[in-house]
């Protein structure tokens, strides 16, 4: 009959992490009497039966311990956190080790079954043994030649802690008193209070831990304490499970092992979002903390266009937005009891992800590669609505959202600025990308598509999710972006990856602005652009669904720019009019002169893909 094992896991009163969902685990909030948001249905609370909860801020996740040792029967109790576990591989592991523990970037179904968390490997790692803890860690990993020496280098710990300890120790468990003397002396460390012990193991050495802790807490004032400072305790018993553990082995009369610990760096669950109601209509932007201000002023137009017939579900994904910020963003939804937002960090997604972003254009950043998680994060809707941050809404996106896109993967607007340059550059000897095609070369032969003037624009977009999930997966889409360096970067890919399968949406959802750089864009469609595909752009003009800022030139940096009068209609009511005014105080002026057009990135990518240019460049560089 295999041994009765459980596995007790601490998590800091309101936080949100990743819980392992398995029988014999137990995923325990230490310190349930600070909690104040709403407890996760898998969780369980260290302040019900018979508790010391109430000591959590010095006794750390020992709360937990205490909680289980006096309410749960088991056969084993293992003690881990919510950042630490151990590994119950039998063999090393690939991670990386840092001062003698592996660490893994996430905790995820994945890292555990590399761990092998599962009720085999766990009871054929128990079975038989005591006391099983954390390996050894020699102490000039930890730049200390010493137990003692490394916790006098931690800056709040009171070096007399040790020898209060000790005196308690002396006093009332002298049997003891010689080891822990020793091991504070030796380099031998036995680190983060993790453990599996059997139930008689468990009986005899907790009375004698939480004696001594709470002796100890009698003797020293702590009442001046910081937050760091009070914590002394629970270090205190981080040594004396080493201590205990090392007399166990000097006694030889139990069965003893120690297997490696993991740190993860990060525990954040992963994301299963779901609609709010039958009326719920997702619609998803991406943002930096730097775009918050530009991102304030396209929701309030998102806002005004709103119904209260509808359910708005607003999604912001990001890495950075600061809590300030968040807070900030929120505040207008409050006038719109239909609509409501939220945050979804997506930092887990693309660690170790170092995505390109040295294509023609230069003003895009890491954040457009975020609406490639849509699919996955999104994965208890059937649609989604795209938008870019650059935008003004000038109707209900409710009329985009609810459109029928047939079995498509997507639905989106033709992109008349790109066909443009397709005939300009057939037309023009000698234009070229700088990768040395043509586009419409580029568009047929790199992106694949059958149809280079069926290439869209990637601002709005209507996604099919369920379709979407049945073709690609997140891997499939960052994998295809590095497979190549793209020109306009995930616009490319999604070209790529979803040619023939796209629902051509009414132009007037995405009406890119004119500029006033060079040509203008206005005047290049006119010029070049398909005669079907230039009148409908035009006629999206008159009566735009959705102005989009495309391309470098903003209103924020161009006052006087094409339909910048929209953003400054809803950028006056915004709590960040005045960090927009003074960032366009600080800016360097914006190109408007043919000179200055000269001058700029766009001008010398086009010069550069010039035949001649590229062969003068070769051979003045010895190519």
């Amino acid at each position: 009959m295999n041994p009765d094992i459980k596995l007790f896991i601490s998590h800091s009163p309101n936080s949100d992490n990743f819980c392992i969902d398995s029988p014999y685990v137990y995923n325990v909030i230490a310190g349930a009497d600070f909690q104040t948001s709403e407890t996760h249905s898998r969780m369980y609370l260290d302040n019900q039966g018979e508790n010391i909860s109430y000591r959590n801020k010095s006794y750390c996740e020992l709360t937990v311990l205490y909680w289980a040792w006096k309410n749960i029967a088991a056969d084993y109790y293992g003690f881990c956190h919510y950042r630490r576990l151990f590994s119950f591989n039998p063999q090393a592991l690939k991670a990386v080790k840092n001062y003698g523990v592996y660490e893994y970037e996430s905790l995820n179904d994945e890292a555990l079954f590399d761990l092998q968390w599962n009720d085999e490997s766990i009871s054929e790692a128990v079975s038989g043994f005591d006391f099983i803890t954390s390996a050894a860690i020699k102490t000039d990993l930890l730049d200390a030649v010493s137990v003692r020496e490394h916790w006098s280098k931690a800056d709040v710990l009171p070096d007399s802690a040790i020898d209060q300890v000790l005196d308690i120790v002396r006093e009332r468990y002298g049997w003891l008193y010689q080891t822990a003397v020793t091991y504070f002396d030796s380099d031998i460390f036995y680190p983060c209070n993790m453990f599996i012990m059997s139930k008689a193991m468990m009986d005899t050495w907790l009375p004698v831990l939480f004696d001594i802790l709470g002796v100890y807490e009698e003797r020293v004032d702590m009442s001046h304490y910081s937050i760091q400072m009070l914590r002394t305790t629970g270090h205190i018993a981080e040594r004396l499970f080493g201590i205990f553990y090392t007399y166990e082995k000097e006694l030889g009369q139990h069965k003893l092992k120690e297997l490696d610990i993991v740190l993860f760096k990060s525990t954040k669950k992963p994301y299963t979002i779901k609609p709010a109601s039958d009326r719920s209509i997702p619609i998803v932007f991406c943002a930096n903390d730097n775009f918050v201000p530009y991102l304030d002023v396209c929701l309030s137009s998102l806002l005004d266009k709103t119904s209260i017939q509808n359910e708005y579900q607003v999604f912001i994904f990001n890495t950075d937005i600061s809590p300030g910020h968040q807070q900030a963003l929120k505040k207008q939804f409050d006038r719109y009891p239909q609509a409501s937002l939220d945050f979804i960090d997506v930092s887990e997604y693309f660690k170790g992800k170092e995505m390109s972003t040295t294509g023609i254009i230069s003003h895009v950043t890491i954040e457009t590669f975020f609406r490639f998680l849509i699919p996955e994060i999104m994965h208890g809707y059937k649609k989604v609505v795209y938008l870019d941050c650059d935008i003004i809404i000038m109707d209900d996106i409710a009329s985009l959202y609810y459109e029928d896109i047939g079995d498509n993967l997507l639905g989106a607007v033709i992109d008349a600025d790109y066909l443009a340059c397709i005939n300009e550059d057939l037309m023009v000897p000698g234009r070229q990308l700088n990768n040395g095609m043509q586009r419409y070369n580029y568009t047929k032969n790199i992106l694949g598509m059958q149809d280079p003037y069926s290439y869209f624009q990637a601002g709005v977009l209507l996604f099919n999710l369920e379709e979407m999930r049945k073709s690609f997966d997140f891997d499939t889409l960052i994998n295809t972006a590095y497979s190549y360096d793209f020109i306009y970067y995930d616009q490319d890919v999604l070209n790529k990856l979803c040619t023939g399968r796209v629902h051509l949406l009414d132009a007037s959802w995405n009406v890119m602005v004119d500029h006033q750089l060079g040509e203008g864009r206005l005047r290049l469609i006119n010029k070049w652009a398909p005669s079907e595909v230039a009148a409908q752009y035009l006629t999206a003009r008159q009566h735009p669904r959705i102005i989009h800022y495309a391309g470098e030139q903003k209103p924020w940096n161009a006052p006087d720019s094409d339909y910048a009068e929209e953003f400054w209609l809803h950028a006056r009511k915004s709590p960040f009019y005045e960090k927009i005014t003074e960032r366009r105080i600080e800016a360097p002026p914006q190109t408007t002169t043919l000179l200055d057009y000269l001058k700029t990135k766009s001008f010398v990518n086009r010069v550069y893909r010039l035949p001649l240019v590229q062969k003068a460049w070769n051979r003045l560089h010895g190519r």
